[in-house]
């Protein structure tokens, strides 16, 4: 066993040098991936925002030429909650654009609980951004309803 062990440690000295370049290789690839998702992520968040933003202006113009009282109301919350909607969108892609920095910063990284969380966090930030999504598209079906009922009561 004596002699194994000598081989042993001769064949790993030999084999780390080797193998050091391609695991730098590996984890700048996967850190290249992870920065485009979260490029994506802030490009969905913007589009977002800027959905949220026309919404809430269609919203205020369609209110000004209702009359019905109770669907003003309703076209009034549904254009306050775009904005509020619109303003969730710009906080997320600056909290992505946060993570972004983080990301880049190589020694935070090495340290494997580290690299755990920003896995975590980036994996809710997409999550949310899912969820937002979902939730302007059901603001933009109540719009769409509402215009609806405007135009057969008219």
């Amino acid at each position: 066993m004596t002699n194994r062990l000598p081989a042993f440690v001769l064949v790993v000295a030999l084999w780390l040098p080797a193998a050091a370049p391609a695991l730098a290789q590996q984890q700048g690839q996967q850190m290249q991936r992870q920065m485009q998702q979260l490029q994506q992520m802030q490009q969905q968040m913007a589009q977002l925002a800027n959905r949220t933003h026309m919404f809430s202006q269609t919203m205020a113009q369609h209110m000004q030429g209702t009359k019905n009282q109770q669907r003003r109301m309703q076209m009034l919350q549904l254009q306050r909650l775009g904005e509020h909607m619109n303003g969730v969108a710009t906080q997320l892609k600056n909290a992505t654009e946060q993570c972004q920095l983080l990301l880049q910063d190589r020694a935070m990284l090495r340290d494997r609980n580290m690299d755990q969380d920003m896995t975590r966090l980036r994996e809710r930030l997409r999550t949310m951004t899912g969820t937002l999504e979902e939730s302007v598209q059901a603001m933009e079906r109540l719009q769409e309803r509402i215009e609806n009922a405007q135009t057969a009561s008219n």
